[in-house]
């Protein structure tokens, strides 16, 4: 069933990806939707893209919020302010892949998007110091990151070489934060929202 515009789903448990699938079998993905995010219908339908699950995931119907929100009725003024903080922070996280996907190198993208996914799950108070839960296969980090699986390998091996990081798959340690923020080019990482309602 195609969904309807004003469909909205809330990530409960696991990772889903928004992207599109080209015609000769490549994949880019251009978000990633963690607990707590909302995924909006027009995120998709208006975009031709998709939205598929990367591990096993559950979503629950967002839509009568989306709909009180927009409407702005039976919603609590907190309750507003943290939708639209999550949207705002959900339209920097689209900002920041473009500038990754057009401007950094590939050593500069991985490291960035490593920091800004711990940011994110450090918000929601799910990681432990230096660990990024990353369970997503290094053919999924190069759909996101627009590399070859190859070039994907060669760049973990260069930060791993460098000292930065520890990847296995489900489990990242960066040994080096401060000098991965130098690496993608950054002095910070700093998502501006509060995580707990991220969504439009």
């Amino acid at each position: 069933m195609c969904p309807e515009r004003d469909d909205a789903r809330v990530v409960a448990r696991g990772w889903i990806a928004r992207g599109a699938m080209l015609e000769d079998g490549r994949r880019q993905i251009v978000g990633l939707s963690l607990p707590g995010d909302v995924i909006l219908a027009t995120e998709t339908i208006d975009t031709d893209m998709a939205a598929w699950a990367l591990t096993d995931a559950v979503t629950l119907d967002a839509a009568p919020l989306r709909s009180a929100v927009m409407e702005g009725r039976d919603v609590s003024v907190r309750m507003l302010d943290a939708w639209r903080r999550s949207r705002s922070a959900e339209r920097l996280r689209l900002a920041r892949h473009v500038i990754r996907l057009g401007r950094l190198s590939a050593y500069e993208r991985t490291a960035h998007l490593l920091l800004e996914l711990y940011e994110r799950q450090s918000r929601l108070g799910t990681t432990e110091p230096g660990v990024l839960h990353l369970p997503l296969t290094q053919d999924v980090l190069a759909d996101i990151l627009g590399l070859s699986a190859v070039h994907m390998n060669r760049t973990l091996q260069q930060l791993r070489r460098d000292r930065l990081v520890d990847y296995r798959a489900g489990r990242t340690i960066l040994r080096d934060r401060p000098g991965l923020a130098l690496a993608a080019g950054l002095s910070v990482i700093e998502d501006v929202s509060d995580e707990s309602l991220p969504g439009d």
